[in-house]
């Protein structure tokens, strides 16, 4: 008990002190009562303690809570080094991070300036490849998600009809989109609307029946049921005029002749000056766009054509790099032709020499399941992309999503779909664009799908479209660069375009979900 008598010995000498206005006097009592307090025990410093806040007035208690709390609730993630910061927000998926944002202001500042996590959290999101710069990552990481939420939720498409009655009462047959742009056919009728106000600026016959077009900057390509194809000049006067008479103009100024059957598919490039037509006569054509010229032959076809596509080497600066490539689909096979971009000098034509292209071919068998055929195949970079329906007697069916390496032909990776598809509308970097049998109006089927996970990353339901051609020509997508990253979607543009009964057009488009500040 000597401590007692110490203790009461030292405040009697205080007692004889006034140091209520002296800080040094104070300071003596504070270290003297400080060297007592640590010859405590743990339960007497404890009791000492609670003593003291129980004598405390509220505004002593209010200081101490916010002298003390550094002291009795220790933040790990404020005393760790930036590296181990990071390493452990990595392990976090970024819906967490946004959360731990708003624990405090310091974690805030600190989750917030780790700008390579963001990055990675970005393009797990699927934001996309972004080289311009200084990029807030958190931004576009909370941007994304927004999208994202949308597109699970359907919120992120707007729907729009406009009539097309001008060309039938019936179905619209054909339909494609270029540049701001929507060509609709309908037996020998076409009409083209520009899609800022899905105003009426021309309509036109052609001379056959179409069962295919495209188009493609000025150049608008039909196939028709006859076997030939036609190619035509769309010119604009280039401004938003609210004046419709006059905006738009057509002529024809070439006709190719050389099919023998049902023109079932098209591809035009400009940049090469060709054409491609595929037909149910088993063959796929080139032609001079600008010539009118039959240029090549391509058979060994064992079913109609039914998809063709022509890709173009990428362009480097004045230069072409790499092969340009077509591709033919039909019901049994792909057949990847291709050529060098390089000219020898001696060619006097756009496209280069082409005396190579039938021994360049490349055959994938597709195995189909009887007739069951599903459209669509792309080709992304240097990996060639289409669909493998699986049989199955129960259930919604099962497919495959394919990659195979252009050169090589090896299978890069193959992705499970618990789902039956109608088509494969379109492939990127980042999300395949896929459309489903329609069942009824509360189930998607149109539906985005990641291409590195095989999973449903959202989508919407459309009206049911009746095939016009096994490859759908009545179906159109629109300016499909979000399909690389989310960072290159656009509001208002457009993601698909149907054609309908009774003379009517659906277009799907992308909603506005930016956040709006201010």
């Amino acid at each position: 008990m000597g401590y007692k008598k110490d203790y009461s010995a030292n405040m009697e000498r205080e007692d004889n002190d006034n140091f209520a206005g002296s800080d040094e006097s104070f300071d003596r009592w504070l270290s003297r009562v400080s060297d007592v307090y640590q010859k405590l025990n743990p339960r007497q410093q404890a009791e000492t303690v609670v003593k003291l806040l129980k004598i405390s007035l509220p505004e002593q208690r209010f200081v101490l809570e916010k002298e003390i709390s550094s002291y009795l609730h220790q933040d790990i993630l404020v005393a760790l080094p930036r590296e181990l910061q990071e390493l452990i927000c990595n392990f976090i998926d970024v819906q967490s991070l946004f959360t731990a944002c708003q624990v405090s202001k310091e974690w805030n500042a600190i989750v917030s300036s780790l700008n390579n996590v963001w990055k990675i959290k970005g393009h797990q999101l699927g934001i996309g490849l972004v080289d311009n710069g200084q990029v807030d990552w958190k931004k576009e990481c909370l941007c994304a998600l927004r999208v994202l939420d949308g597109m699970q939720s359907g919120l992120a498409f707007q729907h729009t009809q406009f009539p097309a009655t001008c060309l039938t009462l019936d179905y619209v047959t054909g339909l494609h989109y270029s540049d701001g742009l929507i060509v609709g056919s309908a037996e020998d009728h076409v009409g083209i609307w520009r899609t800022i106000d899905y105003d009426l600026v021309a309509v036109f016959s052609v001379p056959y029946r179409i069962s295919c077009l495209q188009l493609s900057q000025t150049t608008l390509v039909f196939g028709h049921t006859n076997g030939l194809v036609t190619a035509w000049n769309v010119k604009t006067n280039g401004c938003h005029s609210s004046v419709i008479s006059g905006w738009c103009s057509t002529d024809m100024f070439n006709e190719y002749r050389g099919h023998t059957g049902v023109v079932m598919s098209v591809s035009v490039c400009p940049k090469l000056d060709l054409i491609v037509s595929g037909s149910t006569d088993f063959t796929a054509r080139l032609w001079s766009v600008s010539q009118g010229t039959l240029v090549k032959t391509l058979s060994g076809h064992t079913h109609w054509i039914i998809q063709v596509s022509l890709v173009p080497a990428v362009e480097k600066g004045a230069l072409m790099k790499g092969d340009h490539i077509l591709f033919t689909k039909t019901r049994d096979s792909i057949h990847l032709f291709s050529w060098s971009s390089q000219s020898s000098g001696n060619e006097s034509n756009m496209f280069s020499d082409l005396s190579t292209i039938e021994s360049s071919v490349k055959v994938i068998s597709l195995n189909p399941v009887g007739n069951f055929i599903t459209s669509g195949c792309h080709v992304t970079g240097k990996e060639v992309v289409y669909i493998k329906q699986l049989w199955r007697q129960v259930g919604d069916g099962g497919a495959e999503m394919l990659f195979k390496d252009v050169q090589r032909m090896d299978c890069i990776k193959v992705l499970p779909l618990e789902m039956r598809i109608r088509k494969l509308l379109a492939v990127g970097k980042v999300f395949a664009l896929i459309l489903l049998p329609w069942t009824h109006m509360n189930k998607c089927n149109l539906i985005v799908v990641s291409v590195t996970s095989g999973k449903i990353v959202g989508g919407c339901s459309v009206p049911h479209s009746s095939s016009s051609t096994p490859d759908l020509a009545q179906i159109t997508v629109g300016n499909m660069a979000w399909c690389d990253g989310l960072k290159f979607r656009q509001a208002d543009d457009i993601v698909v375009a149907l054609g309908l009964a009774n003379g009517l057009v659906h277009v799907v488009t992308w909603r506005d979900l930016r956040i709006r500040t201010g």
